[in-house]
């Protein structure tokens, strides 16, 4: 029995430090991403400024967010969200997730907004091409937009 409880808590010590190392390494590499992330988010929401949603689409997003819709959809949905929120005040970043997939790497990251109409939370899913950063995913949820 003595056996069995030695080598259960070796066992688990075993699962602790490589969940310690493991996850280290993710948040390490996730403040490499960090830059490069905060500039991507910074440049959506200056094209969004700009009302510039075309350039959003075609130049900002993936092949798999495109697949989604025309363009003519995305501009009557950005155009929307910009009607019923208006323009962004503050962003605050919130919860992050990366992610590595056999396609990719992925980076998932919410922002508390406050829009001059309205409050919101903002959620985009980037992937990684090459030094750069396109749109996965982007999902406004907000009272404002009711």
């Amino acid at each position: 029995m003595k056996k069995v409880l030695i080598g259960l808590g070796i066992t688990f010590l075993v699962i602790i430090v490589l969940f310690a190392v493991f996850g280290g390494f993710a948040f390490l590499n996730a403040n490499k991403l960090t830059p490069s992330i905060e500039k991507f988010i910074t440049d959506f929401y200056g094209q969004y400024r700009q009302k510039n949603f075309s350039y959003i689409y075609s130049s900002m997003a993936d092949e798999k967010f495109r697949s989604t819709g025309s363009l003519a959809d995305f501009e009557k949905l950005m155009n929307g969200i910009h009607q019923r929120l208006g323009f962004v005040k503050e962003r605050k970043k919130g919860a992050w997730r990366i992610n590595y997939a056999p396609d990719g790497t992925y980076f998932s990251i919410q922002y508390v907004v406050t829009y001059e109409k309205g409050d919101a939370t903002d959620s985009f899913v980037l992937k990684k091409h090459g030094d750069s950063w396109l749109l996965i995913s982007y999902n406004v949820n907000s009272r404002a937009l009711f």
